[in-house]
């Protein structure tokens, strides 16, 4: 394969790689509105615990910015970081959901008389699955998602140079 046959072929798998990194930043984009569209709605506010999964909002979007700015290595660094910070509130946000649903399994109508009657392990599989409590368990692994998708859209180790131009849309 001659030099510039790899240059045309390098250069066509940089603009697809480009195009998909594009697409997952929208999606990231996409789906962090949709998660604070969905907070407003179960209006998820009222005390600072529940002021988390917005601050991990906040976040992604200014994870968003480093990565559509361009990823030098400290701007990486920087994204990594804050997509870290956002999968920690996610977890804890898994943790907190799971526990309050435990901790309301004796106030269900369903199982009043008889929650204290099963097994720590039934108790905490029904506070996990969904089956008892009104919180959903894993809609904060939601932010996990959306921090694997702009890491994906950062390049994950693929250095671009950071240039002043804005990033192509989408065509």
């Amino acid at each position: 394969m001659s030099s510039a046959t790899r240059t045309a072929t390098g250069s066509a798998e940089g603009r697809t790689l480009a195009r998909v990194q594009q697409a997952v930043t929208a999606m990231a984009l996409v789906t962090v509105l949709g998660i604070m569209a969905e907070l407003a709605v179960a209006r998820h506010w009222g005390t600072p615990q529940l002021l988390i999964p917005w601050a991990a909002c906040a976040l992604v979007l200014v994870a968003l910015a480093l990565v559509a700015r361009g990823t030098t290595p400290a701007t990486l660094r920087a994204a990594r970081g804050v997509l870290a910070a956002v999968s920690l509130s996610s977890a804890y946000g898994v943790w907190t959901h799971i526990s309050s649903n435990h901790s309301s399994g004796p106030l269900d109508f369903r199982y009043a008389t008889s929650w204290s009657t099963f097994s720590p392990t039934r108790q905490w599989w029904m506070a996990a699955t969904g089956g008892v409590g009104p919180s959903p368990p894993f809609v904060p692994l939601m932010l996990t998602l959306v921090a694997g998708l702009v890491l994906v859209a950062s390049g994950a180790g693929r250095h671009r140079p950071a240039t002043s131009e804005p990033t192509p849309s989408l065509e």
